[in-house]
């Protein structure tokens, strides 16, 4: 290929998207756009916090659709669908969510592998945890659960008596949706499922859209608190998941665990932010922020998102990793092998016709969890080290806590104007 051809491209390959190029303007960054002035005089701005981007836009109501008979959306242009999700939900405020007891929780280990479905394997899966998706366990058209107990789960997954269960919520938008749509049911299914046996859950994670109304984003977080609230009221531990576009959300959340002594865990699905660089740093620093706010230790249960851990783990009380990884490596017959570099290949591991994937699987597991558990242990050890050289200060002084999250830009000095926050086009 000439030279000429091959920087053109190169030029290409690394060139951003028309569709990222596009979506960047609507992504929120109070650093460096002003507040939309439909926003000043918004009824809800203390509550949403308005929005700052780059897209030419008034307000939220900009991303109306203007037909409000095939409309979906949260839209106050829409006002019977408004009013009637505004019920559902009780409101836009999150302080109206009654607090529980606080309940025992199990003992997270740092790094817990996520389960799909128990083909093609033998041997019982024997780990201190594993996590299977929530909405394995029932049907989404009635919410009959499709387990009688929780050894048929077990045995169906092939895991092992002894191991403990964790249910994780998050998933594609239909699945989620689907828990919510069981309405009063979900009260019903819960106790079921604590009758189980089943030890902890992370609540569903409702998709908060770069693309709709801010209305959207607040109904999303309001029913995020809600099923959380519905499974430790229930007497399920549930990790809380984090789902936020802006600053204020955060501030939000913030506020919002700082009255719910319950809430001892909480949850952030790196899936789908985590495909942008350049948005990576906003999410951490503001994940690492709220742990130091809330004002007591807080477990972050992280599904996804390896690069974040030295940042999260020296942040927050303690990390538990949840990782599909060597699954979905083991069922395309790819072995995981950690260089001399650490730097992570996946080589091909040709298996014969119908071989099962037990030892492949197992040496998956293996080469993550031995990863994983060595960047924990060095995060903790830097917390430890930067603990025990600080300086001794008066002990009746309160905890110091920040006004306000911190910009990504204060912990990545050489982001610039082009690579600012960075979303997809659905979520946050």
């Amino acid at each position: 290929m000439p030279l000429k051809n091959q920087r053109t491209k190169d030029a290409r390959k690394h060139r951003p998207s028309r569709l990222l190029r596009r979506e960047r303007r609507r992504w929120d960054d109070e650093t460096q756009n002003p507040l939309c002035l439909g926003c000043a005089p918004c009824a809800d701005l203390p509550t949403c916090g308005g929005l700052h981007k780059r897209h030419n836009a008034m307000s939220c109501l900009d991303e109306c659709c203007g037909n409000p008979a095939s409309c979906n959306a949260t839209c106050p242009r829409n006002q019977a669908q408004f009013v009637a999700r505004l019920r559902e939900i009780n409101g836009f405020q999150l302080d109206n969510i009654p607090s529980t007891e606080v309940l025992a929780t199990p003992n997270l280990p740092v790094y817990v592998p996520r389960l799909y479905h128990g083909s093609r394997r033998a041997r019982l899966i024997e780990a201190d945890a594993v996590a299977i998706p929530l909405h394995a366990l029932y049907m989404r058209c009635d919410g009959l659960l499709k387990y009688e107990c929780r050894e048929d789960v077990a045995k169906t997954f092939k895991i092992s008596p002894d191991t403990k269960i964790i249910l994780i919520g998050c998933g594609e938008d239909g699945s989620i949706e689907a828990w919510w749509g069981l309405m009063e049911r979900r009260r019903e299914i819960i106790a079921q499922l604590k009758h189980q046996g089943f030890e902890f859950v992370t609540a569903p994670n409702y998709s908060l859209f770069t693309n709709q109304l801010r209305y959207d984003d607040m109904h999303s977080m309001k029913r995020i608190a809600k099923t959380s609230h519905e499974f430790i009221a229930a007497g399920i531990p549930c990790a809380l998941h984090l789902n936020a576009r802006t600053t204020r959300d955060y501030e939000r959340w913030a506020d919002f665990l700082r009255h719910r002594p319950e809430i001892t865990h909480v949850a952030f699905e790196f899936g789908t932010v985590w495909r942008w660089p350049t948005r990576q740093g906003f999410h951490r620093q503001h994940l690492a922020w709220l742990a130091d706010s809330v004002g007591r230790p807080l477990h972050l249960v992280m599904v996804g998102g390896m690069t974040a851990i030295p940042t999260l783990a020296a942040a927050f009380d303690g990390v538990t990793y949840i990782d599909g990884t060597p699954f979905l490596k083991t069922i395309k017959r790819q072995r995981i092998v950690e260089g001399n570099d650490l730097s992570l290949t996946y080589l091909p591991a040709h298996t014969a016709p119908n071989e099962l994937l037990d030892d492949l699987y197992a040496d998956n597991v293996r080469s993550m969890r031995a990863r994983i558990e060595r960047m924990v242990s060095e995060a903790y050890a830097q917390r430890a080290a930067a603990r025990s050289v600080q300086k001794p200060g008066n002990p009746d002084r309160k905890a110091f806590v920040r006004d306000a999250p911190p910009s990504y830009r204060d912990a990545d000095p050489k982001s610039s104007v082009h690579d600012r926050p960075t979303e997809t086009v659905d979520r946050r």
